[in-house]
């Protein structure tokens, strides 16, 4: 009997701080590609923007150089923003599981899963002025907080439909 209570109880608790260390570890991601110089950084999302090309257009290779930089060109940064978007909708998701974790209140939610990725997405925008061969964009910000919004609204929908079956089918929380 004790030993369920212990094991009820430590599951309670792994779930509860889930969600903290799914953002602090989010979070040294983002900090870690941005702390990459800018070659570094610029040769990585190439590679895998060539990859994708290649995947997409099995014949590319055969085009002019001309076309081939069109396409690798405008891919890549349609690739990188997209890295953006993608992470800070993680970091959206997370951290508005987090909030809700201590408090169930929507909007008090919202404003942490979009106040608090808006602050690190400008603080690692300025971090990035510190960095050989990186500069500061504020569009990146700008879609740093599409991102974070749209996991914040994926959670938000996602926890409401958990909410309304477990109080409407009688469902239980394990």
């Amino acid at each position: 009997m004790r030993e369920k209570r212990y094991l009820k109880l430590k599951k309670k608790k792994i779930r509860y701080f889930l969600p903290f260390i799914s953002a602090i570890i989010c979070m040294a991601v983002i900090f870690f590609f941005s702390s990459q110089d800018g070659e570094k950084n610029n040769n990585l999302s190439m590679a895998v923007t060539e990859r994708i090309a290649g995947i997409i257009f099995d014949n590319l290779d055969i085009q002019s150089d001309g076309t081939q930089y069109y396409v690798i060109h405008n891919m890549h940064i349609i690739i990188r923003k997209t890295a953006h978007f993608a992470l800070y909708a993680i970091l959206g998701a997370v951290t508005y599981t987090a909030a809700h974790s201590l408090k169930k209140d929507f909007k008090k939610c919202f404003a942490v899963s979009l106040g608090f990725p808006l602050i690190y997405a400008a603080a690692d925008e300025i971090h990035q002025i510190f960095t050989d061969g990186r500069t500061a964009r504020l569009f990146d910000v700008f879609i740093d907080e599409l991102g974070a919004a749209a996991g914040s609204v994926i959670t938000f929908a996602v926890i409401a439909c958990i909410d309304y079956l477990e109080k409407n089918n009688g469902i239980r929380k394990k």
